[in-house]
């Protein structure tokens, strides 16, 4: 597998890649931002940003409904 590195189009830094236990890369694509952005975001984006941000967009369309 090829390494591709990717910036995480949130923070802009270098998004990690996934590991095995073994150490061994599986995924190099990090998260989707959606819905901040249409890129891909790191592990730590997408806890602390777009997850947050899922979770405000269910509860105002079950408000609106």
């Amino acid at each position: 597998m090829e390494l591709q590195i990717i910036d995480c189009c949130i923070c802009k830094k270098q998004i990690e890649p996934q590991r095995t236990k073994e150490g061994e890369i599986f995924w190099t694509q990090g998260n989707s931002a959606e819905p901040i952005d249409n890129g891909r975001c790191c592990n730590k984006c997408n806890a602390e940003v777009v997850i947050p941000a899922r979770f405000t967009e269910i509860k105002l369309r079950r408000k609106y409904k």
